[in-house]
């Protein structure tokens, strides 16, 4: 608002001059904010409201879009390491199982995960088959920070595909590493959270035979009395096994050869268990003795290439271990005149 205010003064022959001051008034409060005001003094309880509903819509979305992904993202993030895995009692449909591992999880969280059956699948080439070896019940797991004991005690298991069974057993006796992955479904709980379903997906690489590098025969005597088709040599076989498994074979059998005549006969390995470390198994062998001495070279060496063929458990054939044993020769030279000489 402009004021204005006069001031004269007599000047030149007594003409007055006016001149104009401006103040400027203090702005009284605007009608909108006096508007904001009665209305937030008359509606406070609804905007309370509308921010307690808003508080609680994002706690909802936390709870129950939110824990379950944190959830699944620490089942994923954890990871299992064998420590020790056992395959006793084989049938051709089924054997019993027993293992020991440890998980390892860096989340803080220590949730309860429920019993399921889990199915186990063997991985090639980075890719984990559809079809699984076999269903393990997997016990209720309390997770731990940061590593928690997980232990299956003499489970019996089926053999639900026979080709990955059989391709199960060819790995472990020829690959350095192998990897299988267990799956399935199951709930997790977490204090006062409601309960989850997860997602269970872990892979465990552990150490195989290798080609069972080390391998021997040690002790070896000839029988030069023996009757025609009763075992003429035996010896201590020796298999190293650097590995966490245990495989009960039964009673094997496996073909002997050389380059020059073939097929020279056959050893027998009665109540075979491949323990972890060096296993010491008596064996007996039918050999022809004529390709025998036919095959030592004029140092006295034998080379022989001894093959699997017989895995029998209980009298029955377990065809899956039998089709590993053939998928790799075992190569050994002994001096088989030293052998002779020290046998008469």
């Amino acid at each position: 608002m402009e004021l204005s205010a006069g001031n004269s003064s007599p000047v030149d022959g007594g003409k007055i001059e006016v001149q104009h001051v401006e103040v400027q008034a203090d702005i009284e409060p605007t009608i909108l904010g006096r508007k904001i005001k009665r209305h937030c003094a008359r509606w406070w309880w609804v905007h309370t409201s509308i921010l307690c509903l808003m508080a609680l819509i994002i706690a909802l979305c936390l709870v129950y879009v939110g824990m379950p992904r944190i959830a699944q993202d620490g089942i994923n993030a954890s990871t299992l390491t064998l420590s020790s895995l056992q395959f006793l009692n084989p049938t051709p449909d089924s054997f019993t199982l027993s293992a020991n591992a440890t998980q390892y999880s860096s989340s803080i969280f220590t949730p309860t995960i429920d019993a399921f059956i889990a199915s186990m699948h063997l991985v090639t080439n980075g890719s984990a088959s559809p079809n699984a070896i076999t269903q393990i019940a997997m016990p209720q797991i309390h997770v731990r920070h940061p590593n928690t004991n997980i232990a299956i005690d003499n489970q019996k298991v089926p053999v639900l595909n026979f080709d990955q069974v059989t391709d199960f057993a060819i790995q472990i006796l020829n690959q350095e590493n192998l990897t299988v992955r267990i799956e399935g479904m199951s709930k997790l709980h977490e204090g006062a959270l409601p309960v989850f379903k997860i997602s269970y997906n872990s892979s465990l690489t552990f150490e195989g035979l290798n080609g069972l590098p080390g391998f021997n025969i040690t002790d070896t005597k000839v029988n030069i009395s023996a009757a025609p088709g009763e075992p003429n040599m035996s010896g201590v076989a020796i298999f190293p096994n650097p590995t966490i498994v245990t495989v009960e074979l039964g009673n094997v059998t496996m073909l002997l050869s050389t380059s020059k005549e073939g097929v020279i006969g056959n050893c027998t390995l009665n109540n075979f268990t491949l323990k972890p470390g060096i296993n010491q198994i008596p064996m007996t062998a039918t050999v022809n003795s004529s390709a025998v001495v036919s095959s030592v070279g004029s140092d006295g060496l034998l080379d022989l290439l001894i093959l699997g063929q017989y895995a029998v458990y209980n009298g029955v054939h377990l065809t899956y271990y039998e089709k590993a044993l053939q998928s790799h020769a075992l190569k050994l030279q002994i001096n088989f005149t030293a052998i002779l000489e020290s046998s008469i």
